[in-house]
């Protein structure tokens, strides 16, 4: 709009009111503000390149980031397997203990059925992590159920 505007424009040109190029100042006939315009404009979408480019990075930077978390829940998931299992291994001597008869305490019951509950919580969290993290993953890289969101028109329109 600012580069053919040299003959002046109309006041119906601008669109409705809030649109996202209202802000460019653009002179309404002949004058010598034009280049003053265009400079402003020139200036305008650099930023916008800058700021483009700054989003690409920052995207990169949390696609590095949550991979780096998933591979760690991945390499903390055989520690927390094992940690269930033992946890079933003790609790199922104790209840095949309190099955012979053999008497035992109810704190070491409780402390047994607590190490089960608390090992199968922290598996339950670690699963939840790693399935937010892979979710995270896709939407970043538009694959899965955000693969529709690529066919969004970019800058151009396209």
């Amino acid at each position: 709009e600012v580069y053919f505007s040299f003959l002046g424009i109309s006041n119906l040109s601008r669109g409705v009111m809030g649109g996202v190029f209202d802000q460019y100042p653009i002179q309404a006939g002949l004058g010598f503000g034009a280049a003053a315009s265009v400079r402003i404009v020139r200036s305008q979408t650099a930023q916008i390149g800058i700021q483009k480019d700054a989003a690409t990075e920052v995207v990169k930077k949390q696609l590095s980031v949550i991979v780096k978390n998933y591979n760690s829940s991945l390499d903390t998931y055989v520690n927390v397997a094992g940690e269930v299992q033992q946890a079933k291994k003790y609790h199922d001597s104790l209840t095949g203990r309190i099955r012979l008869g053999e008497k035992i305490s109810a704190l070491e019951l409780m402390d047994g059925v607590k190490t089960l509950a608390e090992a199968e919580t922290k598996m339950l969290a670690l699963n939840a992590e790693v399935n937010l993290n892979l979710d995270r993953i896709k939407r970043l890289k538009f694959e899965g159920a955000y693969a529709d969101m690529k066919d969004l028109p970019d800058e151009n329109g396209e």
